[in-house]
């Protein structure tokens, strides 16, 4: 357990060293985190979304699974399979002319998360599956919630909100600002089909979201969300 763990203290401790972001956190993590691993649950936003992730992993091991094309920054490829992280697999498909997770390499993914949950490593999922242009919270992917209901696996909501003040999308500089985290409470995947729990994890998200005081409801209001 200590390689991801101590690769994260040096991310966060690189996050307290750069003076031009700050870092909030406005729920901290379930009272047991220690005693059970669970999938922690984050939208994304922006490339200084991982910092705000490591104010979790450098408290309890926490694999994340991240798009194969991280592998194109030097040296990441190497340091992110020696740290335990899970790689997804993308192929190019020609007739919807767009990527796609490689079917054979999904299966490896889900079988390496489910040798990190029976080690008591937890998991960090970002279940929109890209990051949101505009703010607002996307669709889930089906993925993990299926994983988390043939498993029993509990999921933690995370919000993560206003880190594109700290690195704007496309854009190599890194702005200033405060990135806000925001943790809810574990839920149950017992009893629950995969769209039920794939609807109250996002919901819980958007709600943590809403409890940031940055969150910008022009931008990041999700109708069905609010209704639901």
């Amino acid at each position: 357990m200590w390689v991801p763990l101590s690769t994260f203290t040096v991310c966060a401790a690189s996050l307290g060293l750069n003076y031009a972001w700050k870092a909030v956190v406005i729920n901290d993590l379930p009272a047991d985190y220690k005693k059970k691993a669970r999938i922690y649950m984050f939208n994304h936003l922006s490339g200084a979304d991982p910092m705000l992730v490591t104010l979790v992993g450098k408290r309890t091991p926490l694999i994340c699974t991240y798009k194969d094309a991280l592998h194109k920054i030097p040296t990441s490829k190497l340091i992110l399979k020696l740290t335990g992280h899970i790689a997804i697999e993308f192929k190019y498909d020609k007739v919807n002319d767009k990527k796609i997770a490689h079917r054979d390499a999904v299966k490896q993914v889900m079988k390496d998360a489910k040798w990190s949950i029976d080690n008591g490593l937890n998991l960090c999922v970002y279940p929109e599956g890209k990051r949101s242009r505009d703010g607002s919270l996307l669709e889930f992917k089906d993925g993990f919630f299926r994983f988390a209901v043939e498993h029993g696996v509990e999921i933690v909501p995370c919000a993560i909100n206003n880190s594109t003040t700290l690195w704007p999308l496309k854009s190599a500089l890194i702005g200033t600002g405060v990135g806000y985290l925001n943790i809810g409470k574990p839920i149950d995947p017992k009893g629950k089909t995969v769209e039920e729990l794939k609807h109250e994890t996002r919901k819980a998200i958007y709600n943590a979201l809403k409890e940031c005081p940055t969150f910008n409801p022009e931008v990041e209001r999700v109708a069905e969300l609010e209704d639901a």
